[in-house]
């Protein structure tokens, strides 16, 4: 019972915050914004939603072309999901790429995402890998 009732405590003073809302782009980490730049340099920014909590932010990132990224508080990404787009090649690991392209021919990577085993990607047929972090196969889902 007292638990509950600091927390609620906490969270009514705003110590404890638990809070989405829209940033623009300049204020993202100067990490995420050179990503941007990098891999998606023609691409327009729809919108930025900056989410925190237990002291934790991360930022998601909207293009208007639909691709969707995420970033760490530190600006580093940790997801990309191209919403049937191809990811760009810089994002992959190259063990993971080339992987991918000897196992299956024509299909593309859409998502990418950083796991703490490694990374998860989706092929535009829906398939799902996981990766170790040295790029060896850990698992495949339908």
């Amino acid at each position: 019972m007292l638990i509950m009732i600091i927390t609620s405590l906490l969270v009514l003073t705003g110590i404890i915050s638990f809070k989405d809302k829209v940033i623009t782009v300049d204020k993202l980490p100067d990490a995420a914004r050179s990503f941007i730049d990098r891999f998606y340099p023609e691409a327009t920014v729809s919108h930025v939603k900056e989410d925190s909590k237990f002291f934790k932010t991360s930022y998601a990132v909207l293009l208007q072309d639909g691709n969707e990224i995420e970033f760490n508080s530190k600006g580093e990404w940790k997801r990309v999901d191209g919403e049937q787009a191809v990811i760009p090649a810089g994002l992959i690991p190259a063990d993971i790429s080339g992987y991918v392209r000897n196992s299956f021919p024509g299909q593309n990577i859409v998502k990418i995402g950083k796991e703490t085993y490694g990374y998860k990607i989706e092929l535009a047929n829906d398939l799902k890998l996981k990766f170790d972090k040295k790029g060896k196969l850990i698992s495949i889902d339908k």
